[in-house]
């Protein structure tokens, strides 16, 4: 379904999902598993498992990141001053993830407390916790723009967390919000945040 009339970043996308559900069932049931008497008592069937974790992954086609039109960009921007006094929490996601280019599993986590100078470079330090794995599994420092972390501030109180709102808020309503104002605009690709994420990387590779 989700490979049915998309464009090709789309198609792309959805085969890499695709692969990352299989690579997890094919890990869950594998023959260490089985033979370690993970499923002793359930009646599995070895034969279609067998069958299964034979199938080969989809062909992942690498395609170069595009930049949404200027004409979205632009509209976004001018619209982001009414959002930081109506929506504030989706203002703060909005400039985590386009300042910071973090991953939203990381924003969702991240505290003031995770900022500090490092010979004159403020950087926002992502460690692992038991609420977030990062992708390595390691911890990382992210260079973070002063003016970039202080205008979340301002926005975001004096709370522990820069995202601000109740838990549920910070880890999937306000990203809600802040999909339906992209889309609202013309940025209708899937998963926003990572969106943003790639386009700060684009920003930073062409040195725009």
């Amino acid at each position: 379904t989700r490979l049915s009339g998309k464009d090709a970043m789309a198609k792309a996308s959805a085969a890499v999902t695709a692969n990352k559900i299989y690579r997890n069932a094919r890990s869950i049931f594998g023959k260490r598993g089985i033979k370690g008497g993970v499923f002793n008592g359930l009646e599995l069937p070895l034969e279609l498992l067998k069958e299964f974790r034979s199938q080969p992954f989809m062909e992942e086609v690498e395609i170069a990141y595009e930049l949404p039109s200027p004409a979205v960009i632009e509209k976004i921007m001018n619209d982001a001053a009414r959002v930081r006094d109506e929506m504030p929490d989706v203002y703060c996601c909005f400039l985590i993830t386009l300042g910071l280019g973090i991953r939203r599993g990381e924003a969702i986590w991240l505290e003031w407390a995770n900022f500090s100078m490092e010979q004159g470079q403020l950087v926002a330090i992502i460690q692992p916790t038991y609420q977030h794995l990062t992708k390595s599994k390691k911890g990382r420092r992210v260079p973070a723009h002063p003016a970039v972390v202080e205008e979340i501030r301002k926005i975001s109180g004096e709370g522990r967390y820069l995202i601000p709102g109740s838990d549920h808020n910070r880890k999937d309503t306000c990203w809600r919000k802040m999909g339906a104002w992209f889309k609202s605009h013309g940025w209708d690709r899937h998963g926003k945040a990572h969106e943003m994420r790639k386009f700060f990387g684009a920003q930073v590779a062409t040195q725009l």
